[in-house]
């Protein structure tokens, strides 16, 4: 029997009623996500990646709304058989997310100050979390953090359990923060841009860390991020977006090897490359579009070298061009990466 995906979105849409009007933050965000994947999500600042796993995890509050669209999650959390199903995170109770938040979605954040409490120990705010959803006793709570500690690589975790967050670095930190993450053994981890508060160094360690621990506890993983070198080191998958909108979704190594949407290959043109040949980096023109009340037309139309007159009369979807490859875009680009990679073999 084929593998069910622990998570298909579909058609997801968050917004945002302001006073000037309203924002529309994701809009047709649609994907799966099978255990063991690493779902990338890349784009510019205000493409709708943060905003995207926030709704899945619940965490939109007013003035933010879902405003259309499916978050099916497999758990038996609700079950009454103990048979695991499919239950709609996009129409659950908010109440209802302290049971799947944290035990069965470990979120993993930018800034681990932000994330611990500073007037409290590690050990603390990790047993807090272990108690309270796997019902264990203190003494199993402290017992398990302490092995969770040494499995991200803190030195002697039964010391520095009780220590305070300011007494750890900034990649210590992390660590616990990813301990915290996968201490109820979830079904999907979420990282939302981990590495990036962290130098250079610290963050290969930090991705390398995150790697090992998915695999070795089998979850899903959805990684956010706006740095693309980044995302080459860890993801399966890649979901690039823009302007709110899914632009290409693809295997990671289709997506920098054979890119098809003029926004995802204007993307790549702007890093410098080691596995092909660019005798210089080029930056993509204008300027991101502003998501209150925007045209239904495709948001990369203001900076597309690529338009055509279709392109100013109706909003390409999401199509499937090629397995495991979906792009939007009435005008793909035939990828001059590989043939530009080739030529230089």
């Amino acid at each position: 029997m084929q593998e069910r995906p622990i998570l298909s979105v579909k058609n997801l849409s968050t917004h945002f009623r302001m006073v000037e009007g309203v924002v529309k933050a994701v809009q047709d965000v649609t994907f799966d996500l099978f255990r063991d994947e690493v779902l990338g999500i890349v784009g510019e600042t205000g493409s709708g990646k943060s905003v995207t796993v926030k709704t899945i995890a619940g965490m939109v509050d007013s003035p933010g709304f879902i405003a259309g669209g499916e978050v099916l999650f497999l758990t038996d959390e609700f079950s009454k058989s103990g048979e695991k199903e499919y239950v709609d995170l996009a129409k659950m109770p908010k109440d209802n997310f302290s049971r799947i938040r944290g035990k069965h979605i470990g979120m993993i954040f930018q800034d681990p100050m932000t994330s611990l409490d500073p007037m409290y120990t590690i050990g603390n705010q990790m047993i807090e979390t272990i108690v309270h959803h796997k019902k264990t006793t203190i003494e199993e709570a402290r017992e398990r953090s302490i092995k969770l500690l040494e499995q991200v690589g803190i030195p002697k975790p039964a010391e520095r359990i009780d220590d305070y967050p300011f007494q750890l670095s900034g990649g210590q930190r992390q660590r616990v923060v990813i301990a915290i993450a996968l201490s109820c053994d979830p079904d999907i981890l979420v990282a939302d841009e981990p590495s990036t508060a962290l130098d250079v160094t610290v963050q290969a360690q930090i991705l390398e860390l995150m790697k090992d621990l998915q695999e070795q506890f089998s979850s899903g993983m959805m990684f956010i991020t706006h740095d693309l070198a980044v995302i080459a080191e860890i993801a399966t998958k890649i979901s690039v977006m823009y302007g709110s909108y899914q632009m290409e979704m693809a295997p990671a190594k289709d997506i920098f090897d054979s890119p098809m949407n003029p926004y995802t290959f204007a993307l790549l043109e702007c890093i410098p490359r080691l596995d092909i040949k660019q005798d210089k980096l080029l930056p993509i023109p204008g300027q991101p579009p502003v998501m209150l009340n925007p045209p239904n037309l495709c948001p990369f139309l203001p900076r597309c070298s690529r338009s055509v007159d279709k392109c100013y009369k109706e909003l390409p979807s999401l199509e499937q061009i090629k397995e495991d490859h979906f792009i939007r875009c009435w005008n793909p680009v035939a990828s001059k990466i590989k043939l530009v990679k080739e030529a230089g073999e």
